[in-house]
């Protein structure tokens, strides 16, 4: 039985599944298997995944395109090792990658997941930018990560950089099937309503930004509109420790008047398909007539953009953990705008 089940879903991987592979065979660490479920592609994938003949490699494929949730969940359940690493075939681990996590997580038994941090390279590896390599870790609890993600969307930033207890896994639950696009969000808020995560803070892989991403997909952001909906919900229900009434305030200015922004700048540009799409999911969720105004007043959250307000433990976690050459949390990628 290894250590550590890799979990590699690719579709349509051809550019960067070799490397991604190679980086993971690199590592200092080898008490590992890796489940490569390709995702029925239509390019090259195939072809590369089977000139591998290492023994650790399990490829697997789906016979019609189910997407990413549904291929993890299959994925997951083939896996036999303690810990479940979560992966991406666009990106590249550093030599140390696994050994450093398990280092830090074994130092840490009461986390159910641990994510590290990652400097950034481009569609053809070069480095765009570097995280600070700082090695420690520190336990996020329960209400500190849900008050993060409530304010900052996705504690993690992605899933290549997280791993997760196999014994969390069979309590917890996986992915939902029926989310396309926030499943992630949604899995890792779930986990946060009972258990700590383990925060590393040494850059241990290459996260690859570039224009095919499926998050930057036309069509995609509305979607993340609709699905975190319900989300953000849940996370509003535990802010009882915050005051609430600015917690639903800070939701309906912030997020909702960025959402007008996008279906502005996308009406401009004259993307009216998207622009129609977020309009749409803008008019389900909040109040048009005061979403409208709050976005003219403020100058589109230029003249006026209110600010989180942190409970004690999160401004004390911050304090300990992020050197004040570090910004706190990126926001999810699903918020971008």
């Amino acid at each position: 039985m290894p250590r550590v089940s890799i979990l590699l879903p690719v579709y349509n991987g051809e550019k960067y599944v070799r490397a991604s592979l190679e980086s993971i065979l690199a590592q200092t660490f080898a008490d590992f298997e890796v489940v490569v479920w390709n995702d029925a592609s239509t390019d090259f994938t195939s072809e590369i995944l089977r000139t591998y003949r290492d023994t650790r490699i399990k490829v697997r494929n789906n016979p019609r395109n189910l997407g990413l949730f549904p291929t993890l969940n299959l994925a997951i359940r083939e896996t036999r090792g303690e810990y479940v690493r979560l992966w991406s075939q666009d990106d590249v681990m550093k030599m140390s990658c696994l050994e450093s996590e398990l280092r830090y997580f074994d130092a840490h038994p009461n986390a159910c997941l641990a994510y590290c941090a990652y400097d950034t390279i481009d569609d053809f590896g070069r480095l765009c930018s570097k995280r600070a390599d700082i090695q420690k870790a520190y336990i996020v609890c329960p209400r500190v990560v849900s008050e993060i993600m409530f304010y900052h969307g996705d504690i993690t930033g992605n899933i290549a950089n997280v791993t997760i207890r196999r014994s969390i896994l069979e309590r917890s639950g996986m992915f939902r099937e029926d989310m396309k696009v926030s499943a992630d969000f949604e899995f890792l808020v779930r986990l946060a309503g009972a258990h700590s995560f383990c925060e590393i803070h040494e850059p241990l892989i290459y996260l690859r930004a570039h224009k095919r991403q499926f998050s930057v997909q036309r069509g995609v952001f509305p979607l993340h509109m609709r699905e975190n909906a319900a989300i953000y919900e849940a996370l509003i229900a535990r802010m009882t420790h915050i005051d609430r009434e600015y917690a639903l305030a800070y939701h309906r200015y912030a997020r909702h008047v960025g959402y007008l922004h996008y279906c502005v700048r996308n009406a401009m540009v004259g993307d009216w398909q998207e622009a129609r799409a977020a309009f749409h999911e803008i008019r389900q969720q909040s109040d048009l007539g005061r979403t409208t105004l709050a976005y003219i007043i403020s100058g589109n959250t230029r003249l006026y953009h209110p600010k989180p307000r942190y409970s004690d433990a999160v401004v004390a976690h911050f304090e300990r953990a992020l050197p004040k050459f570090i910004k706190p949390p990126i926001r999810h990628y699903s918020e971008r705008m």
